[in-house]
């Protein structure tokens, strides 16, 4: 479980710059020749004879030097490369291009053993100006969605929300593995599953590892309501061992309809669901309108759960629903229409809901820290998109943090009394307890 294996301070920095900030912007790199390229690192031979060790994420692009994709398996010990770093994280590759291959005396030069104790981490100093173009960044392109079906349980239950999954995209923009990162339950996460393996993206062939997505499935009905389930986490008691199985919703009631208006509005409630599957303690945050509260309190009231689980036995598990609340056909604003830098008249988004990001198990067996830079749009819904890493950790850490993140809500920022995309910074920090 998350709150066992890591803690998360998000520092939301609004831009001052421009509306768009590149994934990755390296403005430093190397060259040199190529000594390793390993699963998680490369080395790389510099000028000075110094040899480098750069860490390789599932982020990290091999490009040729006219900026095309190359296979990582291509490159070979001798050729000519250029790793391009990004200034605050001069360890971690950003791009390795391969300026030119090696010929044969290189090759047999560099193939050689390169002894552990001449091999050094990069230091400010072994850097210049990128002498290889620094291509853009690789983005994965859906080129065909199809939309999950409804089940008839949560369709007779009147349930409206999104699913959340985690995509495998191989680079010839098939969709492998799927995970739940948050679920609705009532059938519907098996739908949503279904749905996204059908997905098609842009190929990238730009390395062999394939990337990772994170994406929402929404589930609205036609005649529905304006209240949707927009977001949820709980949490075990605290001493308790795992294995942990969190409880899953089996009785939904929507609250009251006509106590919401055409104006966003996000109610979090804050709960406790007991050994029987039945919620107590209903708390709302602070804020709401009093008359959507007693609606959102009375409505979760009613709601059942499959309880939760902790080292096998029944547990009462502390949770926070968000539910949306907003009448139907307001329409939203793209999150590619531009965005807005926070000042002259556009206020800053509010944090309303967020979740702490899991540990990939690779970074918790090396007892892996650091911190993920993120940049995001924050949109008119008050939804996080067009995440972009900008400072990259590895081991997995990046696509937790993605995945995290896409999951928090925001009052929007607002220009002239209505919402508007604004671009922010978020830092996720990942420490082991």
């Amino acid at each position: 479980m998350a709150h066992s294996l890591c803690s998360l301070r998000a520092l939301l920095l609004l831009l001052a710059g421009s509306l768009m900030v590149s994934a990755q912007s390296p403005e430093k790199s190397v060259e040199g020749s190529l000594r390793r390229l390993a699963e998680k690192d490369v080395l790389l031979q510099a000028p000075s004879g110094r040899v480098l060790r750069f860490r390789l994420t599932l982020r990290t692009e091999f490009r040729s030097n006219d900026g095309r994709p190359v296979r990582d398996s291509l490159i070979q010990a001798g050729d000519r490369i250029a790793v391009h770093v990004n200034p605050d994280d001069i360890e971690t590759a950003v791009y390795v291009v391969l300026l030119r291959p090696g010929n044969p005396p290189e090759r047999d030069v560099a193939s050689a053993p390169v002894e552990e104790a001449r091999i050094v981490m990069p230091q400010p100093g072994d850097f210049g100006a990128p002498a290889s173009p620094a291509p853009a960044a690789l983005r994965l392109v859906v080129t065909k969605k199809v939309d999950a079906e409804y089940s008839p349980e949560a369709r007779a239950a009147g349930l409206q929300g999104t699913v959340m999954l985690s995509l495998e995209v191989s680079p010839e923009g098939t969709v492998g593995n799927v995970r739940v990162r948050r679920g609705l339950g009532f059938g519907l996460d098996e739908r949503a599953v279904a749905a996204a393996k059908q997905w098609q993206y842009q190929p990238f062939n730009a390395k062999a590892r394939g990337m990772t997505a994170a994406v929402e499935i929404p589930f609205r009905l036609d005649s529905g309501g304006p209240w949707s389930l927009s977001g949820w986490k709980t949490s075990p008691p605290p001493r308790t061992l795992p294995p942990f199985v969190s409880p899953v919703l089996t009785r939904y009631i929507g609250p009251e309809s006509d106590v919401c208006g055409k104006d966003l509005v996000y109610v979090p409630v804050s709960l406790t669901i007991g050994r029987d599957g039945k919620p107590s303690d209903l708390r709302v945050g602070a804020g709401i309108d009093n008359r959507i509260a007693q609606a959102a309190i009375a409505a979760l009231g009613s709601w059942r759960f499959r309880p939760g689980k902790a080292g096998g036995e029944a547990a009462a598990y502390s949770g926070t629903f968000v539910l949306k609340c907003r009448v139907p056909g307001i329409p939203d604003v793209p999150a590619d229409a531009g965005a807005f830098k926070v000042g002259g008249g556009v206020s800053q988004p509010l944090i309303v809901f967020k979740v702490d990001p899991e540990y990939s198990e690779e970074a918790r067996k090396a007892k892996y820290s650091g911190s993920v830079t993120l940049s995001v749009v924050v949109d008119t819904e008050g939804r996080t998109q067009d995440i972009r890493v900008i400072k990259a950790l590895g081991m997995g850490l990046d696509d937790e943090a993605i995945v995290a993140v896409r999951q928090w809500l925001f009052k929007p920022g607002m220009k002239v009394g209505k919402p508007v995309n604004v671009r922010a910074t978020i830092e996720v920090n990942f420490r082991l307890l």
